[in-house]
């Protein structure tokens, strides 16, 4: 499991897509994975948001996923 959003990096856009200091689809790559899922609670629009600018699809109410090529 990766974290997408490190705690220095909250509130702060896109650079929240990053964790320690890596792209996540990057990461996603090294570990050979071939999606991203993020949970992210309905009340967090914000979030939500920034996933959506980033990539990924919204799947359910509070789950996103970003294939990774």
């Amino acid at each position: 499991m990766i974290n997408p959003i490190d705690i220095e990096d909250q509130n702060h856009g896109g650079s929240s897509y990053f964790h320690n200091g890596k792209l996540v689809d990057e990461l996603a790559k090294e570990k050979g994975m071939d999606k991203v899922k993020a949970n992210i609670y309905s009340f967090n629009i914000q979030s939500q948001r920034m996933f959506k600018a980033v990539g990924f699809t919204q799947t359910d109410d509070e789950w996103f996923e970003c294939d990774i090529c």
